[in-house]
């Protein structure tokens, strides 16, 4: 069973180090987007959300030093890393919000309506 108010207690680990904190604070923000009392299924799928994240900025950052883009195990962890997140956050009901609409064309729309 897990703790919403420390996902970290379960691992039994440090949780001083940056990764920790930084995970503690996707699962309550993936939390806090859900509202209300989580369920003890949305406190997991946001863990692993959390955890996926991590990975995924981990192998990204790794990817960035090293160089070219690398192929072979590296990617393949990366996109599965991604390919979890999306469906954590998706099997949660957390999606991006829709992307800005160009204000001149907000603009235009609004004209062609008034005229």
């Amino acid at each position: 069973m897990t703790n919403a108010s420390d996902p970290l207690a379960p691992y039994r680990v440090d949780g001083r180090s940056s990764q920790s904190r930084k995970f503690r604070t996707l699962v309550r923000s993936f939390l806090e987007e859900l509202g209300g009392t989580p369920s003890l299924l949305q406190e997991q799928m946001a863990q692993r959300a959390a955890m996926a994240c991590l990975l995924s900025e981990d192998l990204e950052q790794r990817m960035l030093q090293d160089g070219p883009i690398p192929s072979g195990a590296t990617l393949e962890k990366y996109i599965n890393a991604t390919r979890v997140l999306r469906q954590s956050l998706s099997a949660l009901g957390l999606k991006a919000n829709k992307p800005r609409r160009n204000p001149s064309a907000v603009a235009r729309d609004l004209q062609k309506m008034v005229s």
